[in-house]
């Protein structure tokens, strides 16, 4: 009991005019002048305070400041009265050189500032404790801290600007506070309890060490602003790789490495490795702050992109967006607009026949080089089945595999392949070639040595042009034009004839023939195309004509059983995968770096002789590599 008692230098001080800084001291165990502010006499209840004396903040910076281990004990005794320590008020240590702290278990409340740009280290918070004040641990040199389990009130700012690496947030805790881990730059990991209802706004803003964040099914709300306007809480964690949320959360989802709110399809969160979802209609606030780098891909369904959403992702080299009108920018009045601090000069590319509506758009006018896209990237993909008069079925698939030239004309490799696949008879692949320019599709004629025109995507009712293929050629004429919507992007379809209905049928603009993306029937006496199953841009299903499950079909032609041999060193079980994936390697202790089709580093991680597994749950459906020692493999997620 002793260790916990004061030596009393001075009892009362009387206060200078209606300022009373303080009403005694005394020496702690630690050989420390503290300070002390009578709370409830009644009750014998003080609080730590600073010493400023009359109100002259002079004197509070010219006074001997604690240093080194310093321990506040729980109580003291002046005459026949125990005093008992219950708070730390506001900026009773505020820059002291103090490298560690012992708070009593009677503490029930620290004061904003009260351990600001403090030396500890090493930090353990009493389980009394019911209110953190603001910026109470702010710019010190905390590296741990361990918090209590259970539910109190974090003020904003509490951690931030701290060398912390790792925190975990206890269960009980229910609200993130806003600004609470801002500008922890060591932060690598840190974890949610199944108690956390709220991450408020800026609350791991620019944590650029930060790796992975997983959102429990708890979480009901997500960047919590006071002006009611959703806020991203990750902004500016530029090395966020993976960022989830649990399948039971009732008001998010994950996708594409994005935290998307469910009833407005908002992206609130996004990490560096994100693929903005084709049903997202709005990106948030500051939802890629210094993210995002090389090429970003905007879906047609994206009509919204709110403040700064791409704000100083300055490292962005491309711009794809498939919205034929252009999504509103947040620009006026802001200081920081949907693109502020990415180069005006890299290429955005828009649907054809946009670059007009782009160009006069509020934000989008800024960019200085806004081209028309291609419409069959490298990349783009075609399945087609095809029923042969004898019965048996083929399959025709296309794939836009390389780029070449002509005549000096830049040209599409197309990699086109026959296969009787019920009978396993034949497999004939070809190679064709094509070009776009304003809006139509020129097909290399291999018997003429020319060009003629395959697709005019920008005829209207009662024009026509000729294909021809061999020495033969068809006139087509254009019947109807409409617009048809497909997951939620619009497509204007052509319905062409001919005399001798060899391509007579419907094309979609920038997806091709519904029948066959060549005229068949002169091109193979004997087949009927039947239709269009599957369309793919970068391993993405753009379109789907039936309910043949294209995921399956894209399975066998991308998918190979990997096996261990002399070539690759290990091997990936089970192939496809719904969740777990299990690996097979002879090098273990190696890293391994998940990727998508674009290239994008999705997962990062270590395989090692205790734990062969990596978790995929987070991971959409769709063709992906995992690399160990610069050896690659393809695995799929059903």
């Amino acid at each position: 009991m002793k260790n916990k008692l004061f030596s009393l230098l001075f009892l009362m001080i009387i206060a200078l005019g209606n300022v009373q800084a303080y009403n005694l001291t005394g020496i702690s165990p630690s050989n420390h002048v503290l300070y002390f502010n009578i709370l409830d006499s009644e009750n014998h209840t003080l609080g730590v305070t600073y010493p400023c004396n009359g109100g002259n903040d002079n004197y509070y910076y010219n006074y001997t400041k604690p240093e080194g281990n310093l321990i506040i004990p729980a109580t003291i005794t002046i005459g026949q009265n125990t005093w008992t320590i219950i708070e730390i008020t506001d900026h009773a240590f505020y820059e002291c050189n103090i490298t560690s702290v012992e708070i009593p278990n009677t503490v029930t409340s620290i004061g904003r500032w009260a351990f600001y740009r403090t030396h500890i280290k090493y930090l353990t918070l009493p389980e009394s404790l019911n209110t953190l004040g603001e910026y109470v641990f702010s710019s010190s040199w905390l590296t741990s801290v361990t918090l209590p389990e259970k539910d109190l009130q974090y003020g904003n700012g509490c951690f931030s600007t701290t060398e912390l690496t790792t925190v975990v947030i206890p269960e009980g805790v229910t609200i993130i506070s806003s600004n609470m881990f801002h500008n922890c730059h060591f932060l690598k990991n840190v974890s949610f309890p199944s108690t956390l209802t709220r991450i408020d706004k800026d609350a791991f803003s620019y944590c650029t060490s930060l790796q992975a964040i997983h959102i429990p099914s708890s979480v009901i709300a997500i960047g919590v602003w006071e002006l009611g306007i959703i806020h991203n809480p990750f902004r500016g964690a530029s090395k966020l790789a993976s960022i989830s949320v649990d399948y039971n959360n009732p008001v998010y989802y994950s996708e594409g490495n994005c935290i998307i709110k469910r009833d407005t399809k908002t992206i609130i969160s996004g990490c560096k490795n994100s693929v903005i979802p084709n049903d997202v209609v709005e990106i948030g606030v500051l939802a890629f702050e210094s993210m995002m780098s090389g090429t970003l891909y905007l879906p047609a369904s994206v009509n919204n992109i709110g403040q700064g959403a791409f704000y100083n992702c300055s490292s962005l080299t491309k711009i794809y967006s498939f919205n034929p009108n252009p999504p509103s920018l947040y620009v006026n009045n802001t200081v920081a607009p949907s693109f502020a601090h990415v180069p005006m000069t890299i290429p955005v590319y828009v649907p054809a026949g946009c670059i007009e509506a782009y160009q006069n758009a509020p934000g989008w006018n800024e960019f200085e080089n806004i081209v028309e896209m291609e419409m069959f990237p490298i990349g783009t993909e075609w399945y087609y089945e095809i029923f042969n008069d004898n019965g048996s079925i083929t399959y025709q698939y296309l794939e836009c595999a390389a780029d070449t030239t002509i005549n000096d004309q830049p040209i599409h490799i197309l990699v086109r392949i026959n296969t009787l696949y019920d009978k396993e008879k034949y497999d004939v692949t070809t190679h064709e070639y094509i070009y776009e320019e304003n809006n139509k599709v020129y097909w290399w004629n291999k018997t003429l040595g020319e060009f003629t025109t395959l697709y005019d995507f920008g005829a209207e009712v009662g024009d026509e042009w000729e294909i021809k293929v061999g020495t033969q050629t068809i006139p087509v004429h254009v019947d109807a034009a409409q617009t048809v919507t497909y997951k939620s992007q619009e497509y204007k379809m052509l319905s062409i004839s001919d005399p001798d209905d060899i391509f007579t049928g419907d094309i979609i603009c920038g997806i091709g023939h519904l029948t066959s993306f060549f005229p068949e029937k002169l091109m193979n006496k004997g087949y009927r195309v039947e239709n269009i199953r599957c369309f793919w841009q970068d391993g993405e299903l753009v379109y789907q004509n039936g309910d043949q499950d294209c995921d399956e079909i894209y399975e066998q032609h991308h998918l190979d059983v990997d096996e261990i041999d002399s070539e690759n060193n290990f091997a990936v079980y089970p192939n496809p995968s719904h969740d777990v994936l299990y690996v097979l390697s002879d090098n273990i202790n190696s890293e391994y770096r998940v990727t998508n089709l674009m290239g994008q580093t999705l997962m990062i991680g270590e395989i090692t002789s205790e734990n062969q597994m990596i978790d995929v749950s987070s991971l959409t459906k769709g063709i992906y590599f995992i690399t160990i020692n610069n050896e690659s493999q393809k695995f799929v997620i059903k």
